[in-house]
């Protein structure tokens, strides 16, 4: 899959297909010196630049080097073209080593390069400006064009960092990228860490057990309730009790999860329950369904209740008609950073709500759906979490024979958020359930 590239028309085909998050698209071949920088900033490529950088925890300097030096060379946008063979947001040449046509016009990549080279520059000169770190990486003719983008790159930051905030799915080490959880019968827990950076055709590799006794829970979930970037669970007994599990990975070895903390009784009127950020808020909700199909939104008070209990009892009614399907699951699929439900009914049928919380009466987040795709029947669970750290959400599903399999988010290029099905593993069979 995406093996080589001819053309600009090429290149949009691998966006199209995830690899290449957001983009604009430029006329052309491939490095060609006839590229005019578009007037305005993709947005989209500015956030993916932003949080890319904040998941690395660089630090403001590195940040500003980094939209200097994003905006001098494209205005911000994943271009096709450049001198030379300069592609992408950093028109960065593969004949220079900054890796294959592919991964520099991956806007993810493309910010991991700029932004591991910006960290050591800083390291080694404590002393450099934004401007001179970004020449330092950049190694450009023009090397005072940096500095004098600095009111320009301040800007963009401001304009993107409230944006960047949000409630991840499954993303257990707070870099960016979900990483795949799952429990064996006897109550085990393993994480796969997620390299899809390194190789997207089959991002996990490696598993880690980071638990045990999650046996005697009857559902499950993973998102980011505390608003730090690491997901947290939760996990319900059958009599209805429900807790929560911090994410402490970095006090406690790599780790994540300790014990349960009690959040609340009462739960097991619910069918499922499905925790993602439904507010847009950067700190993950709750929505239970029932078994008559009505859906209750319980938003995330962790920082104003008692204990730091993240869920108060009884929640707000906000959806009928759930019945139908078989599994629901939520994140963002759009990049806004308001979780879309996404559900699947017993002829695998798949649909999403699109979130208008902030336009709908009365706040109800989700009223129309829409189809999303057919032929879902045959998988026996499946997870909504962003595995290519483009800032939205993709799908990952397993059959009962234990393939898995990858359906990457391409809602901006074809309306609908996912395309066809990749496997990336195999032998998942010895697992019983998805986080």
């Amino acid at each position: 899959m995406r093996t080589r590239l001819l053309s600009a028309a090429a290149l949009v085909v691998a966006m199209v297909s995830g690899l290449a998050g957001t983009a604009s698209a430029r006329p052309g071949d491939l490095g060609t010196t006839a590229c005019t920088l578009p007037p305005d900033r993709d947005i989209e490529v500015t956030k993916v630049v932003h949080r890319v950088g904040r998941n690395l925890g660089v630090s403001a300097k590195v940040m500003l080097a980094g939209f200097e030096a994003g905006w001098v060379e494209s205005h911000m946008n994943n271009l096709l073209c450049g001198d030379r063979d300069s592609l992408g947001v950093f028109q960065q040449r593969p004949s220079m080593g900054w890796g294959t046509p592919e991964q520099v016009t991956n806007v993810v990549y493309a910010s991991n390069a700029f932004f591991t080279r910006a960290i050591n520059s800083e390291r080694n000169h404590p002393g450099f400006t934004a401007g001179q770190i970004a020449q330092d990486v950049q190694r450009s003719g023009f090397p005072d064009r940096y500095d004098q983008a600095e009111t320009k790159a301040r800007a963009l930051i401001a304009e993107v960092a409230t944006k960047t905030t949000r409630a991840t799915n499954n993303d257990v080490t707070g870099d960016g990228f979900a990483e795949l959880v799952v429990t064996q019968a006897n109550g085990e827990l393993f994480q796969y860490a997620n390299s899809y950076n390194v190789n997207p055709a089959r991002p996990y590799g490696a598993r880690n057990r980071i638990g045990e006794g999650f046996g005697q829970f009857s559902i499950v979930r993973s998102a980011d309730l505390t608003g730090d970037g690491y997901a947290e669970l939760i996990a319900m007994r059958p009599n209805g009790e429900l807790l929560f599990f911090e994410n402490n990975t970095n006090a406690n070895g790599g780790v994540p999860y300790g014990s349960g903390k009690w959040t609340g009784d009462g739960f097991n009127v619910f069918a499922d329950l499905v925790l993602a950020d439904v507010s847009g808020d950067g700190y993950a909700d709750l929505l239970g369904i029932k078994p008559n199909g009505e859906v209750r939104y319980f938003p995330n008070s962790i920082n104003g209740n008692p204990g730091r209990v993240p869920f108060a009892t009884g929640g707000t009614p906000v959806g009928s008609g759930f019945d139908e399907f078989t599994e629901v699951r939520a994140a963002d699929l759009t990049g806004d950073g308001h979780a879309e439900l996404v559900a699947v009914n017993a002829t695998g049928q798949l649909f999403y709500w699109e979130n208008n919380m902030n336009t709908n009466p009365e706040g109800v987040p989700y009223l129309e759906r829409k189809p999303a795709g057919d032929g879902f029947g045959i998988y026996s669970d499946f997870v909504l979490s962003d595995v290519s750290g483009d800032g939205y959400a993709d799908l990952t599903a397993w059959k009962p024979s234990g393939e898995v399999f990858h359906y990457a988010n391409n809602i901006n290029a074809n309306g609908r958020p996912f395309g066809f099905g990749e496997p990336i593993g195999e032998g998942f069979q010895i697992y019983d359930r998805l986080i």
